[in-house]
């Protein structure tokens, strides 16, 4: 039985290795707050996050000019808005009003992680937010993004060229982020680069880069022939072991003038190129084995419930120090990683899941082919 046949007899998105990418990504950043950053490159994981979203919402899109002809930037934004507040509002918003009635609340800090401009006030300022919301600086960066993006996609939509356009804008895109790093690299403000939107949008830049890649070689595009979609082998057994070769390296390198420039664009072009080989219906014993590792219930539900998790994690962590703060890291580390994931996974099953079925049955074109795309668009979000 072929992968596709697989899918329908299962039922599963062919996109279940986005979900398992994710899943991957977010456990980084649990563990690596959990008191083991030192082992664990937690922000290799927010990178792994960017990629994700600009392949994701690039991919929707191309799909939905293909089958629209159009672009509903209204039913976008909708979408977004039932997708992060209702997990941002009961895991962030209400335990910060909670929290401001025995400590010290910056609330223009606070509506800075409701209205997504936080990772510029954490870059400038020591600003006093609920403890261990200080995570929502990447959702910031995330969702100017796709304000942006929509924004673009709109004006370009309907043109002839607009996937040169886009393709070119990614490039610049890439090349002022490296650039701004390299130029930033060693300055004053330890954090400009970390959290800083034009300092980190390369990455979902080649994360919209692969999904136009992929669009080409899979569709059937009349400016792609199909000798150029059999030239390139996205399925072959070596680009995962390239892929985590690069990430890994990349990830390894302890140089600090590497860490600040050139390590967020190869370990994002090392996610992009495992993104399309999971695109690709790869075989094999190594295709397989990702594939079957990509499946497992756990990792899907995980991947699922990523925003959610991502949100509750440091919280949860501070919490169960503060009522227990002399437990052995033993017993805590083990204790907290659970505790926060099991959490996140409760928050996306009884707050997102219904908000998501709402979304498909209401604000979905009434087309039964694009339930995938439905799905992916609304998980775009990792956070």
């Amino acid at each position: 039985m072929n992968n596709e046949a697989k899918i329908a007899a299962k039922g599963v998105s062919r996109f279940s290795h986005i979900d398992a990418v994710r899943a991957f990504a977010v456990m980084l950043v649990v563990v690596s707050h959990a008191d083991l950053g030192a082992y664990v490159p937690g922000g290799a994981g927010v990178t792994i996050f960017f990629t994700i979203s600009g392949f994701i919402i690039t991919f929707v899109l191309l799909r939905e000019r293909d089958r629209e002809g159009a672009f509903s930037i209204s039913r976008f934004y909708l979408k977004r808005v039932l997708k992060l507040l209702p997990p941002l509002i009961l895991i962030i918003v209400i335990p910060s009003v909670i929290y401001s009635l025995f400590a010290r609340i910056d609330w223009f800090a606070v509506m800075g992680q409701i209205f997504f401009f936080y990772n510029w006030l954490r870059i400038y300022a020591d600003v006093d937010v609920l403890p261990g919301s200080g995570i929502t600086w990447s959702l910031a960066i995330e969702e100017q993004f796709y304000i942006c993006f929509a924004l673009i996609w709109l004006c370009f939509v309907r043109f002839r060229h607009s996937l040169a356009i886009l393709q070119v804008a990614s490039l610049l895109v890439i090349a002022w982020a490296l650039v701004a790093r390299i130029a930033l690299a060693g300055a004053a403000l330890p954090n400009r680069i970390e959290f800083g939107t034009d300092t980190r949008l390369d990455s979902i830049a080649i994360g919209i880069l692969c999904a136009i890649a992929y669009s080409g070689i899979s569709g059937n595009r009349r400016r792609r022939s199909k000798a150029f979609r059999h030239s390139v082998r996205l399925n072959h057994s070596l680009v995962p072991v390239l892929a985590g070769a690069v990430f890994l390296t990349a990830t390894a390198i302890q140089n600090e003038f590497f860490s600040e420039t050139f390590k967020y664009t190869l370990q994002s072009a090392a996610v992009g190129l495992l993104l399309l080989y999971g695109m690709s219906k790869p075989s094999g014993i190594v295709g397989r084995a990702y594939l079957s590792v990509c499946d497992l219930r756990v990792v899907q539900i995980i991947g699922l419930a990523s925003y959610s998790i991502y949100l509750i994690h440091v919280p949860i962590y501070r919490l169960i120090v503060y009522v227990l703060p002399d437990l052995d890291a033993r017993i805590s580390i083990p204790l907290r990683i659970t505790l926060a994931t099991a959490a996140g996974v409760l928050v996306w099953k009884l707050v997102e899941t219904p908000i998501e079925r709402f979304k498909t049955k209401s604000l979905s074109p009434k087309n039964p082919t694009i339930v995938g795309d439905a799905r992916l668009v609304a998980n775009a979000t990792r956070l």
